[in-house]
């Protein structure tokens, strides 16, 4: 009976461990996945906002609160409403949610595999991104709730494509401005 035990407690340990190549599921390693993704494809890095990561933790809260995992609540809210709530004046915004995931990397790749995630991730007109990874209960189970919001500025777009069109009157391609 001992072997029996120390048996079980070595398959239920193995079970708990995770591989040493996952990342812990936390804003900081998605952030910087999804920067790397971004970069493999040749865009501009997200900005970390604080404004997005507050829109990030209402869109959180109010799923948690009210039992429901998608990008529109069931009072018809939207991730929009969530970002003019918190105060984020956006030209171009768009949300990713997941869970289920075991680690950050297999959670990005799950995006990054989905079309209308990917575009997200992959949109040359976002700017900035607010990340939140809260625990949760979901289905009578613990789990990670991710919410990632993306977002541009109104005066932030209005610059690129003001500079963008002074440029090209100049004729004068790949400069990086501010």
């Amino acid at each position: 009976m001992y072997a029996k035990t120390i048996i079980v407690i070595v398959v239920l340990a193995s079970l708990l461990v995770r591989p040493a190549i996952a990342s812990e599921i936390t804003p900081q390693t998605i952030f910087k996945l999804t920067n790397d993704a971004r970069a493999k494809h040749g865009l501009a890095p997200l900005t970390y906002s604080q404004s997005l990561e507050q829109a990030a933790i209402a869109k959180t809260q109010d799923m948690v609160t009210q039992e429901y995992f998608d990008h529109i609540g069931p009072n018809g809210q939207t991730p929009w409403a969530i970002m003019d709530k918190v105060g984020y004046q956006y030209e171009y915004g768009g949300e990713n949610l997941a869970v289920g995931f075991s680690s950050a990397e297999d959670m990005v790749q799950a995006w990054l595999d989905s079309p209308s995630h990917r575009q997200n991730l992959l949109e040359q007109n976002f700017n900035d991104i607010g990340i939140t990874a809260l625990p949760a209960v979901v289905d009578g189970l613990p789990d990670i709730i991710v919410v990632q919001m993306f977002g541009s500025l109104v005066e932030d777009t209005r610059k690129k494509e003001l500079t963008g069109y002074i440029n090209s009157l100049l004729g004068v391609s790949d400069v990086v401005t501010n």
